[in-house]
């Protein structure tokens, strides 16, 4: 296996651990819920990296936003609620962000040159 390719894996472990752990702990999945979830997720952020690397990357910001977010906030709501709040907050962080993933590329490159 090439070193790129387990990169890409170390990536995707990193953004779908955080979501099956929030699902399991803390919203109580059954096992073989939490084992279709992870299966899907897996086949999907696997599709997501190798035909748009780009997408991945919004994707996993989105997804590690959401439950990061949504884990601080069960400080202070109710789980579903602490869920949905941060999914608002992480797809307004993204949608600000997504622009900025176009331009940053090209101007770090341009210093370089």
């Amino acid at each position: 296996m090439r070193w790129k390719w387990k990169l890409r894996l170390l990536a995707i472990g990193a953004v779908e651990i955080p979501i099956l752990l929030w699902t399991g702990v803390v919203l109580r999945l059954p096992t073989d819920l939490l084992a279709y979830l992870a299966g899907i997720l897996t086949a999907l952020l696997v599709a997501m990296l190798l035909f748009r690397p780009i997408l991945f990357v919004l994707a996993g910001a989105w997804l590690l936003g959401s439950a990061g977010s949504a884990a601080y906030l069960l400080r202070y709501l109710p789980p579903t609620l602490a869920f949905g709040v941060g999914s608002v907050l992480s797809t307004v962080v993204c949608a600000i962000g997504a622009p900025a993933l176009r331009w940053v590329p090209r101007l770090l490159l341009r210093r370089q040159t």
